[in-house]
């Protein structure tokens, strides 16, 4: 064979993989980072047995056991807006909707996933429901939730249940990935400390009493300050870190864009006072290469 001969062959096959994903072909990293993100950012409940509803501001995942259960009532879809009335979505649970992601793996479970669309909304509301003889409607299950209150939410335990149960590491993936994009190190008071765009996240190994709160102060060239602090354990994000001395906690802020603000005061206090302090120039830390991750610890499986 000619090297132009094997040359356009392997043309030929970079365009037929092209053509392959444009016409249907699934990007399975691209589809579980969507998942990861899903689970860490949206708001994750059980609503009827075996079936659980993940709502996020830009889609939906309905996870459900007992597929033909599930398929045989409609889905209620509606998306309100500030006046209370709302945009119709309902759809039936078709078979062929059955989302890719249940090639990932999500262990008995089935799923479908809906994009939605968040701008001009204020909320959803979701669940199945079923005609009676009257004809009337009858709810099974519903749902309704404020896109603000998405993040403000937690359900950590039954998440966590989940993913255990269907063998997901979607907080691990997720964190994994922002520890190797942002901001990291160990301070003096055995924490480490990841900054990552607008999230931070503390990781320790010390078992933080639930009365302990996390100061997170950020504070304005004139010294005034936002007061994100919050008990640590309503920050709680995941035990999925390792050291060799044992496990560690990870617990996670959300925080405003950052441009406005000069420092972070972050700390640790509680009724009897202050535990520690610490104040950081946010374009000095930020701006630092130095303070990047290393594989300090690594993660559970």
């Amino acid at each position: 064979m000619s090297k132009y001969h094997f040359l356009a062959v392997l043309v030929y096959l970079f365009l037929s993989c092209q053509s392959s994903e444009k016409k249907g072909g699934v990007n399975y990293q691209v589809v579980q980072a969507k998942l990861d993100e899903a689970f860490v950012n949206g708001y994750f409940e059980k609503v009827r047995d075996e079936t659980y509803v993940l709502i996020n501001t830009n889609s939906i995942y309905y996870f459900f056991k007992e597929r033909k259960e599930f398929l045989r009532y409609k889905v209620m879809l509606h998306l309100i807006k500030k006046d209370n009335t709302f945009d119709n979505e309902d759809f039936f649970p078709k078979k062929e909707k059955i989302s890719q992601l249940t090639k990932i793996g999500l262990g008995d479970f089935d799923t479908i996933s809906i994009k939605i669309e968040s701008k001009g909304f204020v909320g959803v509301r979701t669940g199945q429901f079923r005609s009676t003889e009257s004809g009337s409607a009858k709810n099974l299950w519903a749902k309704q939730i404020r896109f603000s209150e998405i993040n403000t939410k937690n359900n950590n335990a039954t998440k966590e249940k989940f993913l255990k149960t269907t063998g997901l590491n979607s907080l691990k993936n997720y964190f994994a990935k922002r520890l190797f994009e942002g901001t990291f190190y160990k301070n003096s008071f055995g924490f480490y400390v990841l900054l990552a765009d607008n999230e931070l996240f503390l990781i320790t190994k010390n078992q933080v009493a639930t009365k302990n709160k996390i100061m997170v102060h950020l504070v304005k060239e004139n010294s005034d300050f936002d007061n994100l602090s919050a008990l640590f354990s309503s920050k709680r994000y995941c035990k999925c870190v390792t050291l060799e001395k044992g496990d560690l906690t990870v617990y996670r802020v959300v925080l405003p864009e950052l441009e406005s603000f000069e420092k972070l005061r972050l700390g640790e206090f509680n009724d009897n006072g202050n535990k520690w302090v610490q104040e950081l120039y946010l374009n000095e830390v930020l701006s630092n290469k130095l303070l990047r991750y290393s594989n300090e610890f690594k993660l559970q499986e």
